[in-house]
């Protein structure tokens, strides 16, 4: 089994994220919310459907630089806040990176779950500070 040196686990990182080199990567990715975890080849899930709700886009200004290690990361540069709910959208247990601000849409291309699920209520406003929305990759010798 083959992997790849760390620098270029970031470097693959900050070429996802930053939408450049001229392939399909997406201008922009959406960050979406599931009460159920999107299957490993991207369909499944479930998004929340509120009436509400709204991907939040994240431009490739809104990314930090990735970070070379065991594994790679990349986090969000900036806080992404959801609108305010006025109903409840269940409880989230994932995020996603999306390529298409339509909510609905399966183009999941990056998901994780969230370190501890969270129930949105009416009044509660979701909102992940810079750096909290982490993204790694790692050859099998990396230790997660």
């Amino acid at each position: 089994m083959a992997g790849m040196i760390d620098s270029f686990e970031a470097a693959v990182l900050d070429h996802i994220t930053d939408g450049g080199g001229g392939t399909t990567n997406p201008t922009n990715w959406y960050v979406a919310l599931y009460t159920a975890a999107p299957n490993e080849d991207g369909t499944g899930g479930t998004e929340c459907s509120a009436s509400e709700y709204q991907r939040q886009t994240m431009a490739n200004t809104d990314w930090n630089s990735a970070a070379s290690g065991q594994p790679s990361t990349v986090s969000n540069a900036n806080t992404v806040t959801f609108p305010a709910a006025t109903s409840s959208w269940g409880t989230i247990t994932h995020f996603g990176l999306c390529s298409a601000a339509t909510k609905g849409v399966a183009d999941v291309q990056i998901w994780g779950a969230l370190d501890v699920s969270k129930s949105v209520t009416s009044g509660d406003t979701v909102s992940f500070a810079a750096t909290s929305l982490t993204v790694q990759l790692g050859d099998p010798s990396d230790t997660y």
